[in-house]
């Protein structure tokens, strides 16, 4: 009892096992049919070439050992249908059974006095043997596919004695069955293997959702205290121009800008953080195509309202109508393409970039664009070490700007690299998906 109980635990793990497509195409009619018309004619030709009586005698034993697969699955379809439907474990079964039946056929082929029969029969019997090994994992755990050729081979030739049968059971059988069994382990590991790498990436892929989420939050609650910190000037000015008898309409519309720009960055981190927490793979389905020129344009003109002496220069212009896939699109690229500026232009607090270069290529489906400036340039410090919030050389700095910079890239499944220049500066370059690519 134990042993059956065994062997039947092995059975349902060897057909829980099978690759739907498997099964599923053992439900198709079209080809059963198509293999039933080549089978008949190769009874035909056989019979012809070694009696040269394409229906005689040796056409009407062939066919008895071909048509048992053909009724039993004739007798489905008619039991089940032909309709597609979901897969249960009666079709596995079904699926299961016509490994034995099917492999009567070529082993029926090689019991022939004509050697040219017995070459072909025992060759295809061999190949069906290994595939069905291949495709259906039959592994020494679950040697069913094995068992099932060893009795395919065995059944025909001990009914019906041939001069080559003994060179068929000693030689043919046991190299099959042996071979499927092969076959059958190496394609179990292969499965084994890639579903350990798939389990491995999925992990690797929740611990990237789980930082950049954590990241965002810590992002947020910096936000969150200048947003306070800003409300707090903007109220403190208020209540100062109230005493000295009004705030000029210049500056209160600076102030209100200053105010907004924080507020919508608050609410950019928001929608990111919110997405990664929702689902890291549904971010990057939410993607939206960022135009490059129209992002760099109003990232220059942000700029050009606190530092209007600083100069940018695009040495290759964007193309007409390429644009990046960028969480939030355009509006969030000019925030990062922004931030990049702006630290350029405040440099390490004490001294900063005059002027900055744009540059923009593309290659194997993604947009590279760089921003290198005139500035000092990274510490050595800087490069070494990754890049976190409110961590700043300038004085007044936040040490937000390049932080949010890559959290937003990073959000857009992109990449952010750091570096200096050659001559002196530094260097930013951002690697976004291109749209076409991510359309196709």
């Amino acid at each position: 009892m134990a042993f059956a109980r065994h062997v039947s635990s092995r059975w349902e793990e060897w057909l829980e096992a099978t690759d739907d497509a498997v099964v599923e195409s053992a439900n198709m009619p079209v080809l059963w049919v198509a293999t039933g018309l080549a089978v008949l004619g190769m009874c035909v030709a056989d019979a012809w070439l070694t009696t040269g009586e394409p229906l005689g005698a040796r056409f009407r034993f062939l066919g008895a050992w071909c048509l048992p697969p053909f009724v039993v699955r004739a007798a489905w379809f008619a039991v089940r249908g032909t309709r597609p439907r979901p897969l249960d474990r009666a079709d596995r079964v079904a699926n299961a059974t016509d490994t034995g039946l099917i492999l009567l056929m070529p082993s029926a082929f090689a019991v022939a006095e004509h050697r040219g029969s017995f070459a072909v029969g025992s060759v295809a019997f061999l190949c069906i043997s290994m595939l069905y090994g291949w495709i259906l994992r039959s592994d020494p755990r679950h040697p069913f596919a094995g068992v099932m050729a060893a009795g395919a081979g065995l059944l025909p030739h001990l009914l019906c004695p041939s001069p080559l049968r003994s060179l068929f059971l000693a030689v043919v059988v046991p190299l099959s069955v042996l071979s499927s069994l092969l076959l059958g382990f190496i394609s179990a590991r292969t499965l084994q293997r890639q579903r350990a790498e798939q389990a491995a990436e999925r992990a690797a892929q929740a611990e990237r959702v789980k930082a950049l989420s954590t990241s965002l939050t810590l992002a947020l609650s910096a936000y969150h205290d200048a947003g306070n910190a800003l409300t707090a000037v903007v109220l403190g000015v208020a209540r100062l121009s109230r005493e000295s008898g009004g705030l000029s309409p210049e500056l209160a519309q600076r102030l209100e800008k200053l105010k907004g720009q924080v507020e919508s960055l608050k609410e950019i981190l928001v929608s990111a953080r919110n997405a990664v927490v929702t689902s890291g793979d549904a971010l990057l389905q939410s993607l939206e195509p960022a135009p490059l020129g129209p992002a760099l344009e109003e990232a220059r003109a942000l700029l050009a309202e606190t530092h209007p002496q600083f100069h940018v220069s695009l040495a290759t212009p964007a193309g007409k109508g390429e644009a990046a896939m960028m969480f939030g699109g355009a509006t969030y690229l000019s925030r990062v393409l922004h931030n990049l500026l702006l630290n350029a232009a405040q440099g390490d607090g004490t001294r900063g970039a005059r002027a900055a270069t744009v540059r923009i290529s593309s290659s194997g489906g993604e947009l590279v664009l760089s921003v290198e400036d005139d500035g000092p340039g990274f510490t050595a410090e800087q490069l070494a070490a990754p890049i976190r919030p409110r961590s700043t050389t300038k004085q007044e700095g936040s040490g937000l700007g390049l932080y949010t910079a890559e959290l937003l890239v990073l959000a857009s499944g992109g990449t952010l690299r750091r570096e200096n220049a050659s001559g002196g500066g530094a260097v930013v370059t951002l690697g976004l998906r291109a749209q076409d690519e991510v359309q196709t």
